[in-house]
């Protein structure tokens, strides 16, 4: 059993995520991982770039918008994707939510859905494939599952913490004697917590970040 009360607050959930967040932040310092400290900062922040959101970020929504067909002019209904193939619809139904944990956990608080916009482009290649006239689109989310994301982080620092605290002791310092461990035992430890980082799709490789969070690649490709 956990010795430290920063993994027992983070396990019965008496402690907020944000704040979890940010004394792993202290504590990760001393690791010296520049990708595992670059997960932190955009945990804490948001993430900048659209390349660097991993897949447990990537949520599931529904495309609704406006069209017109046989003469009727169909507002703010789920639009049809008959003829798309099926990846330009993976791609096209999903969102990247990259927003801070805090600002997920406020939104899920409110029970505010996620919007992306469909650009001009997009609509207009949809309404060729489909044969409706899409004159505005967006891709719609929910909370339910954005709420989805929040164990995901939880479990990530928990496990973490528990390697740490099993090499190094209680963490409740939010210091760990790095420099007592060799460079060989140093490097160890890095790859553990890089696996436990791997197994959960963060940072392994180009294939488990989001390149596009709209179908713009795959309908260039498909036009040209």
């Amino acid at each position: 059993m956990a010795n430290s009360k920063i993994i027992k607050e983070l396990a019965n959930g008496t402690i907020d995520l944000n704040t979890s967040l940010k004394r792993a932040k202290v504590i990760f310092q001393k690791i010296g991982s520049t990708e595992l400290n670059q997960w932190i900062k955009n945990e804490i922040e948001g993430y900048k770039k659209l390349e660097d959101i991993p897949l447990y970020r990537r949520v599931k929504g529904c495309l609704k918008g406006c069209y017109i067909e046989g003469g009727l002019n169909c507002k703010n209904l789920l639009i049809p994707l008959d003829n798309v193939e099926e990846e330009i619809i993976e791609g096209l139904t999903y969102n990247s939510a990259g927003q801070s944990i805090y600002a997920l956990q406020e939104a899920i608080k409110t029970g505010q859905s996620f919007v992306r916009r469909l650009e001009t482009y997009e609509c207009k290649w949809i309404s060729a494939k489909t044969g409706r006239i899409i004159y505005e689109a967006e891709v719609e989310t929910d909370t339910s599952q954005v709420m989805n994301i929040i164990p995901v982080v939880e479990n990530l620092l928990l496990e973490t913490f528990l390697l740490l605290e099993k090499e190094f002791g209680v963490l409740d310092d939010l210091d760990i004697d790095w420099d007592s461990k060799t460079e060989d035992e140093q490097q160890v430890i890095v790859e553990k917590i890089i696996i436990i980082f791997q197994d959960n799709s963060v940072f392994v490789g180009d294939g488990n970040k989001i390149k596009n969070s709209t179908v713009a690649s795959n309908i260039s490709n498909k036009a040209s």
